[in-house]
């Protein structure tokens, strides 16, 4: 898609602006940023990247093990939750098992990822 900047949390309750690639209408990859004791502000270097929802700035999740981020939200995007919510946590929660299993599904394996199907 298109670069874009949104409002995202960091950790220890910071916001701040940050340019992200958006990859679906309602998540964008953005750079993992740690907020530090001294309050000094730098790039996570074990897991650089966060999937965002772009309408909260809340992280979904990072990089992780192997984990592709834009899969995962493509397979996100495909389920039946309105992501316009700034906070959809309440529309997630009825889909939990198939949330569980996209997670699953966007993880990279040797197999062709677009083979792996919901079990």
């Amino acid at each position: 898609m298109a670069l874009t900047t949104i409002t995202a949390d960091l950790p220890g309750g910071a916001r701040a602006e940050i340019t992200a690639d958006q990859v679906s209408a309602h998540f964008a990859i953005a750079p993992q940023l740690m907020v530090f004791d001294d309050g000094e502000v730098r790039y996570a270097e074990r897991h650089p990247f966060l999937l965002i929802h772009i309408p909260g700035g809340r992280p979904v999740t990072d990089t992780g093990e192997g984990i592709d981020l834009r899969r995962l939200a493509e397979l996100l995007e495909a389920l039946p939750i309105d992501w316009d919510q700034p906070d959809p946590t309440q529309a997630c929660v009825p889909h939990i098992p198939q949330i569980a299993q996209v997670l699953v599904q966007a993880v990279i394996t040797d197999d062709d990822p677009a083979s792996v199907v919901f079990v």
